[in-house]
């Protein structure tokens, strides 16, 4: 009987860590306690203009505040040499595309 709840136990602990490494939503957001909702599917170019909240070059990610919301965005390596540049509190314009529920910059213009 012990042998029976220790085999069980091994099986539920092995789906667990499964669940955590494969188990990745499509809303993924590199940073720790924010979510980003998934956003609907599309490869039209979009803008975007807000101020900077959270830049991290080494993450290739940005988040700004726009229409009074926090949108989380990945960034494209062709785009990652501005992250350098920006700060907490910058006035940026964003040109970036929808897919898979991640948006990703492909362009960034500051002021």
């Amino acid at each position: 009987m012990n042998r029976v709840w220790v085999y069980l136990s091994a099986m539920l602990i092995g789906l667990s860590l499964t669940t955590l490494v494969f188990g990745g939503q499509p809303g993924y957001s590199p940073e720790p306690g924010k979510s980003l909702a998934p956003v609907e599917k599309s490869e039209a170019s979009k803008e975007a203009m807000g101020e900077v909240v959270n830049v991290d070059p080494a993450r290739l990610s940005l988040v700004i505040k726009a229409g009074g919301k926090e949108l989380t965005f990945r960034v494209a390596e062709q785009a990652a040499k501005a992250l350098v540049t920006l700060k907490p509190g910058d006035k940026v314009m964003l040109q970036y595309t929808e897919a898979h529920g991640m948006r990703t910059v492909q362009e960034i213009r500051k002021g």
